[in-house]
């Protein structure tokens, strides 16, 4: 007889249930923002290329629930720093009066952004802990490639080298 598996948000077979009733209604860029120390990007890069450094942060979350819809919200952060030890500092003219030079611990490029999703799904198979769970796990499979674009736009306009985001994101 098989064995049926049990998590803390219900059985895998209710889950599944719910995922395949499951459907993304509206996604929309919430909030975005960039910021460049652009001197110091582009002398990080000719000189320091190796030491460069990407880091992606991100974040799911359920903001709203109920038996017919639910919304989740994820917030990404990209930055760009010198990898080592802060105390390290680019070569680079000396710093204008009133300035300081850049060390390993500043950012040399962030780009944050914040999407919404709008999810509707079958009343009988939805559940608050469902949607949690779906928020922490797949809903990153639909975020993100918007980020991924909101990337790729924003360096283009930038007029900087294209960063590369991997095609997928690790939990």
């Amino acid at each position: 007889m098989a064995k049926k598996l049990t998590t803390k948000t219900g059985t895998e077979t209710g889950y599944k249930q719910f995922l395949h009733h499951v459907n993304l209604y509206a996604l929309g860029l919430d909030s975005m923002s960039a910021d460049i120390k652009r001197e110091s990007y582009a002398i990080a890069h000719a000189e320091n290329a190796s030491e460069v450094v990407r880091l992606i942060e991100s974040q799911f979350e359920l903001i709203e629930f109920t038996q017919e819809h639910f919304d989740v919200r994820a917030t990404f952060c990209l930055r760009v720093k010198l990898e080592g030890a802060t105390s390290k500092t680019l070569s680079q003219p000396p710093p204008a009066p009133g300035s300081v030079a850049l060390s390993a611990s500043d950012e040399l490029l962030c780009i944050r952004t914040s999407f919404t999703a709008h999810f509707h799904c079958k009343k009988s198979v939805a559940g608050k802990s469902h949607a949690d769970r779906f928020a922490q796990s797949e809903a990153r499979l639909i975020f993100w490639p918007y980020f991924r674009q909101t990337v790729s736009d924003t360096t283009a306009r930038m007029s900087i080298r294209p960063i590369t985001v991997p095609l997928t994101l690790r939990p």
